[in-house]
């Protein structure tokens, strides 16, 4: 067997009767190191292969695993690929591409950490169903805050393949979102939407490619799924999290920002914060006045009926100071909302399905606590579905 390099291939020449791997890691560990994205391991010129010879790629696969490191076959004839996948510890994992231009492209998408730029801020949005609407609502949100946005599309990959395995229609797909998330950003006068591809197991694992404390994350609903028995630990296990800072995004009967005229929230120190989002919502739209119901819940024993219960001292302090705070927005009518409730959480659910709402926003506590009134509304809203949702740390 001869093993030829030249520019990012090494080409295997001959009959393949013994495991060679020994030497070609030699020659691939030069050649990453000339070509970091990735290199070629071309099989077209192999004129034959013994069982004894697939050890080879059983070898190749866990260096590649390990690593992680960018290796692509090409040009395998199919004795070759059954001979390989039928031997233990390789079987379908093998990452083939049928020829060397379609291992290049998908070797150039490949981005296993996102660098950031140094000094700005940094939001990021995974190009998964539903991230139209929550790009267009992130974008509007922070407009003229100078923050870098990050698009990035997500290729998931099943166990059965490698992770650089190529998948060149989910590949053609990532390039054509990314082009149309880079001009809804420039759309509105935004400079800066970098472009990312990322690789992954399961929807919510790009977030483990950006560096640590560095970006902030909206991620629509594809990214956690909506059944609440498997995933609502991990949707709280995101929003606690203290190395990442991510909000979420429930699409689910969104209504296009443009005509986002009407939103609910609960009254709380965080009151000033959705009156700032619904202000630059509002100044995008086409009808630039979002009427905002700020619900002053007040729990109610068994007891008593939900009737029974009364505008106390504090409702009437915390109206004063609406309409004080509010005053400060051209764009935004602000109403107080006494609400008596049985339980904190679903009581405030069925009030924003009677009313309609086109949007709710909960702004989580800064520390924020697993046990917090805002993690169990966020998540009664969240997996009630009833509507529209925007869950943001401060």
């Amino acid at each position: 067997m001869i093993i030829e390099t030249k520019g990012d291939t090494v080409t295997l020449i001959g009959v393949m009767d013994k495991n060679i791997w020994p030497a070609l890691q030699a020659a691939a560990a030069v050649l990453l190191r000339e070509h970091p994205a990735g290199i070629i391991i071309d099989c077209g010129s192999i004129t034959r292969i013994t069982p004894a010879g697939t050890g080879t790629f059983a070898d190749a696969f866990r260096y590649i695993t390990m690593k992680d490191a960018g290796i692509i076959f090409v040009s395998a004839s199919e004795e070759i690929i059954r001979l390989a996948r039928a031997t233990e510890g390789v079987r379908s994992k093998m990452p083939l591409a049928d020829n060397a231009d379609q291992a290049r492209h998908s070797l150039s998408l490949r981005e296993n950490s996102v660098k950031l730029p140094e000094g700005k801020s940094n939001l990021a949005v995974p190009l998964i169903k539903g991230w139209q609407t929550a790009l267009d609502y992130a974008v509007r949100l922070r407009r003229g805050k100078e923050y870098v946005y990050h698009a990035a599309a997500v290729i998931k990959l099943p166990l059965s393949l490698s992770i650089s395995h190529p998948m060149p229609a989910e590949e053609q797909q990532a390039e054509k979102d990314l082009e149309k998330a880079v001009a809804l950003v420039e759309g509105f006068g935004e400079t800066v939407c970098k472009k990312h591809t990322l690789r992954v197991r399961a929807a919510e694992d790009f977030i483990f490619r950006f560096p640590k404390q560095k970006v902030r994350f909206l991620l629509p609903d594809a990214a956690v799924g909506t059944e609440r028995q498997n995933k609502g630990l991990m949707l709280r296990d995101l929003l606690l999290r203290r190395d990442y800072t991510v909000d979420l995004f429930s699409v689910r009967g969104a209504v296009h920002p443009d005509k986002l005229n009407k939103v609910t929230t609960v009254y709380d120190g965080n009151i000033r914060k959705v009156m700032q989002d619904c202000e630059a919502l509002a100044k995008t739209a086409d009808d630039p006045m979002i009427e905002l119901t700020a619900l002053y819940p007040v729990p109610v024993p068994g007891s008593l009926e939900l009737s029974a219960a009364v505008p106390d001292e504090g409702f009437f302090a915390a109206e004063k100071s609406i309409k004080s705070v509010s005053s400060r927005f051209r764009h935004i009518k602000t109403n107080l909302r006494f609400l008596p409730v049985r339980n904190y959480s679903s009581g405030i659910a069925a009030f924003a399905e009677k009313d309609n709402t086109r949007l709710f926003i909960v702004i989580l506590e800064d520390p924020v606590y697993a046990h917090s009134k805002q993690i169990a509304l966020a998540m009664e809203l969240y997996y009630s579905g009833i509507c529209p949702l925007l869950v943001r740390h401060p």
